[in-house]
């Protein structure tokens, strides 16, 4: 038994000589081509990281890593609401939680260069002379910017709290000055407050609350050339509603959502465009003819009613709108 352990073991290391660089009987040096180890580089450490549109950018971020003014990348927005947002107003936060298009979209905003957003000016034209005056002028691009970024940061606020039944549950939700927005803190008051200064209360409908009784999110972004019709349409899925404005003709009464409250006060004392508040509202935007009638003509009470304070959460809620259930 040793012998054939001996003689398989020779037979073995033979057939090893080769790759040894050796030869049966002799030592042949082989000589290899050297090997180098490189001394290792000190760490070094790294600035945190951030991307958008999945390309990453170096820390701190500047207004130049992404496009300013009318070219805002609303489009990351319009990729994170993508089946998060049904017609309805319903949001899958749970999914809206670690979207990294919507987080790049608050990153962006925060470092956003209002210088950039054009400004137009408004000439008003003489109908004897022909002559044209310069009136006032348009901030759109500028007032497009603070919807969309209102809106991203409600939803990725809300988000980040998920799960929870109500906004009303975070401490000092509406009033703390965390949101970040073109180098500076607001609190979601004073964004809704910048809002309001442009002057146009139809702008007010479209800021969502977060919330299944409040103002609730398109599942697009807004753009500067659809703005005007995205505004009439938020104002007027909100007044036909009736959960939202409720008529009662016997005790002559019009019980409405308290939305209203905050937009007739942010408006009542500058009456900026004419705005006669809420019964204005009422009366330019409810498609039944009979209501427009009463609305236009009759002095009635307005009451305002109860609000659902519940988180419009898609899981609660079935999507609908051609958009995937999320239950």
């Amino acid at each position: 038994m040793k012998t054939r352990q001996k003689k398989l073991f020779r037979s073995l290391l033979l057939s090893a000589l080769p790759v040894m660089g050796l030869t049966a009987g002799s030592f042949v040096p082989v000589m290899a081509d050297p090997i180098v180890i490189e001394p290792m580089a000190p760490p070094v450490s790294e600035p945190i990281r951030t991307s958008i549109d999945d390309k990453e950018t170096a820390a701190p971020l500047d207004p130049k890593d992404y496009p300013q003014g009318l070219l805002f990348p609303y489009s990351l927005l319009d990729d994170a609401y993508k089946n998060n947002i049904d017609l309805n107003g319903n949001v899958a936060y749970a999914n809206l939680k670690d979207n990294k298009k919507l987080g790049n979209y608050v990153l962006a905003a925060a470092v956003a260069d209002l210088s950039e957003f054009p400004i137009f000016d408004v000439y008003k034209e003489d109908e004897e002379t022909g002559r044209k005056t310069k009136v006032s002028k348009d901030r759109t691009p500028e007032l497009v910017f603070w919807l969309n970024t209102y809106n991203a940061l409600m939803l990725y606020n809300v988000a980040q709290a998920y799960p929870l039944q109500s906004v009303d549950l975070i401490k000092n939700f509406d009033t703390e000055k965390k949101h970040r927005v073109a180098g500076k803190n607001y609190s979601f008051k004073e964004l809704r407050e910048k809002i309001a200064s442009f002057g146009d209360p139809r702008a007010m409908f479209a800021l969502t609350s977060g919330t299944a009784g409040g103002f609730l999110p398109s599942p697009t972004a807004i753009r500067y050339i659809e703005l005007s019709a995205r505004l009439d349409a938020a104002v007027s899925v909100f007044v036909n509603d009736q959960r939202n404005v409720a008529l009662t003709r016997i005790q002559n009464v019009v019980v409405v959502n308290p939305m209203f409250k905050e937009i007739d006060a942010a408006f009542a004392k500058s009456r900026r465009n004419k705005w006669d508040g809420i019964r204005q509202v009422l009366a330019l935007y409810t498609k039944q003819r009979g209501n427009r009638s009463y609305f236009t003509t009759n002095e009635y009470r307005i009451d305002f009613g109860a609000m659902n304070r519940n988180v419009n959460d898609a899981f609660n809620n079935s999507m609908v709108g051609g958009v995937q259930s999320m239950k």
